[in-house]
């Protein structure tokens, strides 16, 4: 959620053309928006992804496979930036759900797990 609302509010600064009303529409009205759209775009994602996580066959590849959601989130994120340089308002969402996807779907592997499980005990045990 703070990636996508620090995504949101580098285009919204921006963006931003200047004018006491729409630095009071920043201040005031953009922290809102910006969690609301966060929010629906993690359910959306949370949803889209849903296969993965349910489906054994699809959980096994995507567990053994994990380099792919990171690729996934590097590539909306590159995407993000020359967004900023080439401005198209087409571009934007695409941009926004691939960085959350990426972000939200990455499962580290087993032995990544494996390793903060033993310093969570050997730190529980201390």
């Amino acid at each position: 959620m703070v990636v996508l609302c620090s995504m949101y509010w580098c285009y919204l600064l921006l963006d931003y053309q200047g004018g006491f009303d729409r630095l009071f529409g920043i201040i005031i009205f953009q922290p809102f928006i910006s969690v609301a759209i966060a929010i629906i775009t993690i359910l959306i994602a949370v949803i889209v992804g849903l296969p993965f996580r349910l489906l054994n066959s699809l959980a096994v590849w995507w567990k053994h496979n994990f380099m792919f959601p990171i690729i996934v989130a590097i590539i909306g994120i590159v995407l993000f930036v020359v967004s900023l340089f080439v401005y198209t308002e087409v571009l934007i969402p695409y941009v926004w759900f691939i960085t959350a996807f990426g972000i939200m779907h990455l499962i580290p592997p087993t032995i990544l797990k494996r390793f903060d499980d033993i310093a969570l005990s050997s730190r529980n045990n201390s």
